[in-house]
């Protein structure tokens, strides 16, 4: 954890063996090193069905260049 003045608690985010990334012990997504994306399991079922599948990944890359 990393105390910032006036900020609530900011986690890293650890990895555990089976990909899985973890940020103060929530389950944020899976990583899928083979195609460098983060897959994220989407609980909406309505939403899941127009898109035709509950999972959504994302290319790590593509969401570095967002997050900088």
């Amino acid at each position: 954890m990393i105390d910032v003045e006036g900020a609530p608690p900011c986690f890293v985010p650890l990895v555990n063996g089976d990909d899985f990334v973890y940020i103060g012990g929530v389950k944020i997504a899976r990583v899928i090193p083979e195609r460098g994306t983060l897959q994220f399991w989407d609980k909406d079922t309505r939403r899941a069905t127009r898109r035709g599948c509950p999972v959504v990944e994302v290319r790590i890359e593509r969401l570095l260049d967002l997050l900088h």
